[in-house]
């Protein structure tokens, strides 16, 4: 008999289909718009604000009241540890596939791999029992991912074989560092870690790279109203998004919420199309496929346990 979602996993799943949402339109209007050195200044403004935005937010709510802080103790910090790792993996290591490939074959590649990855890593650990129905539809995702992914290529510009082979291999890695973060932010959850709190410490390694970057790129930035119309669009199109992703997959089954975000290169080739670009019916064929079996699957699966609740009794040693 299917059982519906808890409340939690149906909040933390809207929430994350509402950050994909958003991510598609900004991925859209960037989409052919923006070089590789504006990819490393989007990078440096979205994930700078946000450490800026979240770090005072979590000060003022400290200051109106004092009791909300919980300290993050030995695992909390660990794990903020290996999610800024797991951030900049993911993000830089994407960006210079954008430079080696298809900016459509490196997205599928990328978000395609993410539940094959989330379910490896749930099945990694000794005496884990996976849920191995998951196992067929994860393949199907990354299957069509692929298939999706040469369809870009062939629709594009040629390049060296190299090239090409580098360039998925790094999308590849920034799916799996993807994978990592939605389990590393579930366990985050469980912590008790806040999403301010995570959105506050998290991009700090990404955005010092993403500078670094920048410092021999100076003379590529562009105009000061060039660097404030893509600093406009980074904060409403990856700042708040990636905060409210944050909240999603804290709150959600982490298979379910890959399954979710694995949509988001079908959603910005949509997004794209809306904004002027070109339209072809295999692709968008290819793309109706990539969100309907995620979709379905998210929709028509049992649910998982649901985070423990804060307001109950914790259990007795016994």
């Amino acid at each position: 008999m299917h059982t519906p979602p808890s409340p939690t996993s149906a909040y933390g799943l809207s929430c994350v289909a509402v950050a994909v949402v958003l991510q598609a339109i900004g991925n859209g209007v960037f989409d052919g718009r923006i070089s590789s050195t504006d990819s490393f200044l989007i990078s440096f403004l979205a994930f700078f604000s946000a450490a800026v935005i979240f770090n005072v937010v979590q000060a003022v709510r400290r200051r109106a009241d004092p009791g909300t802080h919980v300290p993050l103790g030995r695992r909390g910090r660990s794990l903020l540890v290996q999610l800024n790792v797991a951030t900049a993996v993911t993000f830089l290591g994407f960006y210079l596939a954008l430079s080696l490939m298809p900016s459509g074959a490196a997205s599928f590649l990328e978000a395609g791999v993410v539940p094959l990855v989330i379910f490896v890593l749930l099945a990694l650990p000794r005496g884990a029992r996976p849920a191995w129905r998951d196992l067929p539809v994860a393949v199907l995702v990354f299957g069509l991912a692929c298939v999706s992914a040469w369809r870009f290529y062939q629709d594009s510009s040629p390049g060296h074989a190299g090239d090409l082979l580098t360039g998925a291999i790094l999308a590849l890695v920034a799916g799996a560092g993807a994978g990592c973060i939605g389990l590393i932010s579930r366990r985050l959850g469980e912590a008790r870690v806040a999403p301010v709190t995570v959105s506050a410490h998290r991009f700090h390694l990404t955005y010092l790279i993403a500078l670094g970057v920048l410092v021999f790129r100076a003379d590529q930035l562009g105009s000061p109203a060039h660097i404030g119309q893509l600093w406009l669009i980074s904060l409403l199109t990856v700042t708040i998004p990636l905060f409210v992703l944050q909240i999603g997959l804290q709150r959600s089954d982490t298979f379910r919420a890959g399954m979710v975000m694995s949509c988001l290169p079908a959603g910005t080739y949509l997004s794209a199309v809306a904004l002027g670009g070109e339209f072809d019916v295999p692709t968008m064929a290819l793309m109706a496929a990539a969100i309907a079996v995620p979709a379905l699957f998210t929709v028509f699966t049992r649910r998982r346990a649901p985070l423990p609740d804060s307001s109950a009794k914790a259990p007795s040693p016994a």
